[in-house]
């Protein structure tokens, strides 16, 4: 099948084969915005901080955009907008200690610790609720909150998540997704069948349907642009962003990125570590995890050298 959301192409080849069609797309971030306070959706994360600015009250608990950065996943995507990405697919390598890594962090440093221009201790829940209460006019959020902000009456928007501070790529989030495989053992008038099956799942009408029935995206380009899909504008927008996912690593290697990444920004924000030491240790943390030659626990009570 042509025109298949790279995402998702690249998490279905092992040792250069292709073993899955992928199917649907989902669990990715993107830009989620308020139209009733939003009137022009930040280019780029420079004119986001400048909104902030302008528009955040502290006291009063009004800001123009919250970012949830005490979960991995929510920085992850800035590194591949810094033109670079934590793993790679053919070797299954873990890749922290890197460029991309440093201007991340460089990044978080600057908004969170040196010029305090969002707050750093808010978790999800509190963003979320305070974007639907219309306290915060940007968040970045899944697609899985779609239904959520529609059902609480929200006049919002979706979008790519804008370009990176100093940079010139949109960060890309991590997409997962179902697929189809084929048993080896499958011949014949059965191998046909499955095939003829698949091909009619793939059609434009059966994906298109799909995407009205769940919270879940086309994985070929263009099929959200069909008008039998309802809120067209909002999955249009969101296949704009699945564009430019990457794959979601496999979990046994997410788990230890997380971990690492979660500890060492953690030290970098409170001024115990250097941005330079953090991706050094990132990159020995995470392997060492992956290892089981450390647990998180341990990680966590190591005091850095400052």
């Amino acid at each position: 099948f042509p025109n298949i959301l790279s995402g998702l192409k690249e998490i279905s080849i092992f040792n250069g084969v292709n073993y899955a069609i992928p199917f649907r797309a989902f669990n990715f971030l993107m830009l989620y915005y308020n139209k009733d306070l939003v009137t022009e959706v930040p280019v780029d994360f420079n004119e986001l901080l400048i909104y902030c600015e302008q528009i955040s009250q502290y006291d009063d608990g009004t800001y123009g955009f919250l970012l949830n950065v005490k979960e991995p996943d929510w920085i992850i995507p800035l590194v591949g907008g810094y033109q670079d990405w934590i793993y790679d697919y053919p070797t299954g390598a873990i890749s922290l200690k890197s460029e991309a890594m440093k201007k991340t962090l460089e990044f978080l440093d600057k908004i969170y610790s040196q010029e305090n221009i969002l707050p750093y201790d808010v978790e999800y829940e509190e963003i979320n609720n305070a974007f639907k209460a219309g306290n915060v006019h940007m968040i970045i959020n899944g697609n899985w909150a779609v239904d959520e902000y529609r059902d609480a009456g929200i006049n919002f928007g979706v979008a790519r998540i804008p370009i990176v501070l100093g940079g010139y790529k949109n960060p890309t989030p991590m997409l997962d997704g179902t697929g189809f495989m084929i048993n080896i053992n499958c011949y014949g008038e059965e191998f046909i069948a499955s095939k003829e099956l698949i091909s009619y799942l793939m059609s434009d009408e059966i994906q298109a349907n799909w995407t009205d029935g769940t919270l879940t995206l086309p994985v070929i380009k263009g099929i959200e642009q069909l008008k039998q899909i309802k809120d067209a504008s909002i999955w249009q927008a969101a296949a704009q962003q699945a564009e430019i996912c990457r794959g979601k690593p496999p979990d046994e290697f997410l788990r230890v990125i997380r971990d690492a990444i979660r500890i060492n920004l953690e030290n970098v924000i409170e001024g115990n570590i250097t941005i330079e030491e953090a991706v050094t240790k990132m990159q020995e943390d995470a392997i060492n995890l992956k290892s089981g030659g450390v647990s998180v626990e341990e990680l966590l009570k190591e005091v850095p050298e400052s």
